[in-house]
């Protein structure tokens, strides 16, 4: 059964706009590959019945081993996201292990605010 929800509300307004960006978005760790961005599941900071101010994780992935052709579509990447309307709080280089694949990322926090119709 699909999601739905604030919660959901929040995944698919982040993919959004990184899909308008031009990047290859995916929610599913099964699907990871180099050069996409991963939209992680969304924590919850402050929440009314109809306001909820979401926190939600991006990690762009580079192609291993963490080498300069790497860092470089990293560094790009989230110079991409950070010069559009997402509202980024945080940057850091680190790593994640997808489907036994150790991938070179950027994590970057974003900040969104969903309402309820």
């Amino acid at each position: 059964m699909p999601a739905t929800g604030i919660l959901q509300d929040a995944i698919t307004a982040t993919k959004t706009a990184l899909t308008g960006l031009g990047l290859q978005v995916i929610d599913d760790p099964r699907t990871a590959r180099p050069y996409c961005v991963m939209v992680e599941l969304p924590v919850l900071d402050a929440f009314t019945r109809n306001v909820g101010d979401i926190t939600i994780t991006i990690k762009v992935l580079g192609i291993p081993p963490a080498n300069k052709t790497a860092a470089e579509y990293l560094l790009t990447t989230v110079d991409t996201i950070m010069n559009s309307s997402i509202a980024v709080t945080d940057a850091r280089p680190s790593t994640a292990d997808y489907g036994g694949g150790n991938f070179p990322t950027y994590d970057i926090t974003s900040r969104i605010a969903v309402r309820r119709n």
